[in-house]
């Protein structure tokens, strides 16, 4: 770069969480193009988060996919029904039913064991 030549960066992108206080604190909403993971304690809203999430990427044209672990899609479904929410066009794919397949010894972690 040459003296009196300006770098512009544009910003990433950013997608709307569904939560405008959320969306505010993040500085507009999650950038772009990533992958996050959300960590909680049960009943900590985790589940919520997702389904705002799904609805505002719906909102704007987007497709969306639930994958859910411990949950089934009724019980899905009726946590979208308690926020008078409604989950059509977006899609679900269920492996609470597939808990062989989710042993310890065949779960992986983006953790390191330590953490």
């Amino acid at each position: 770069m040459h003296r009196g030549e300006y770098y512009c960066r544009m910003p990433p992108a950013v997608l709307s969480t569904g939560i405008s206080g959320f969306d505010n604190i993040l500085g507009g909403g999650l950038p772009q193009g990533h992958f996050y993971l959300v960590e909680g304690a049960p009943g900590s809203g985790k589940t919520t988060l997702a389904l705002q999430f799904l609805l505002a990427g719906r909102e704007q044209g987007e497709r969306g996919l639930c994958v859910t672990l411990s949950e089934t899609a009724a019980e899905l479904e009726a946590v979208a029904s308690s926020h008078g929410w409604n989950l059509k066009g977006i899609d679900t794919l269920d492996l609470a039913a597939a808990g062989d397949v989710l042993t310890a010894a065949a779960q992986y972690t983006v953790f390191h064991p330590s953490e």
